[in-house]
């Protein structure tokens, strides 16, 4: 116990040498080999991964909340606008864009990528989706940005495919899944959500 506490001080003072003026709580986890960009008065909860891959960037804006057990894991580019609070055991992979205002309720599933199932079908869905990414074609069309506009609230266990733009002021409804692009000032909801 006392081996295990000592680490979580240790990695706590890295944290905050490395990242100074983000709050960054104990067990949260960042692996940033790209760049980090974050504004003041945010915050990191308890049990967040944060993977920044080579050449990718993560950009937090000012006084933004990111709850506990939350994963972010750009390829390119996630952004958060400033004053955006994303709840509980969120995922967001690939390109995701979320702006200013948001209220992302837990569970919210969000990437610009897909999986390759029908490529090879005799090989392995894995297979399938490295032999997609070192095609220069495929990687190109494999990503499609996620844009979710300023002031929209996403519903708890809510999931938002590849290429979906969410307007301004859009609500989406809980267990919703989103596919196709929502226009501004909107309510949607269902799988998949509709207006």
């Amino acid at each position: 116990m006392r081996f295990i506490s000592g680490f979580r001080l240790i990695n706590r003072c890295q944290n905050r040498i490395k990242y100074p003026g983000i709050g960054i709580a104990y067990g949260a986890s960042l692996e940033v080999f790209g760049k980090f960009s974050y504004g003041k008065g945010c915050g990191v909860g308890v049990g967040t991964n944060i993977i920044i891959i080579n050449r990718a960037l993560l950009k937090i804006g000012d006084d933004c909340y990111i709850g506990r057990n939350v994963e972010l894991g750009p390829s390119d580019c996630i952004e958060i606008g400033s004053n955006t609070s994303i709840q509980d055991r969120c995922i967001f992979l690939g390109n995701v864009s979320i702006g200013r205002h948001c209220t992302v309720a837990p569970n919210v599933y969000i990437s610009s990528g897909k999986h390759y199932y029908d490529l090879q079908p005799s090989l392995l869905i894995k297979d399938q989706d490295i032999l997609a990414s070192l095609d220069r074609e495929l990687s190109v069309i494999n990503s499609k940005p996620v844009i979710v506009e300023d002031d929209c609230w996403l519903g708890i266990n809510v999931v938002v495919m590849r290429g979906v733009t969410i307007g301004k002021g859009a609500v989406v409804g809980a267990n919703s899944v989103v596919t196709k692009d929502v226009e501004p000032y909107t309510v949607v909801a269902g799988a998949p959500a509709k207006f």
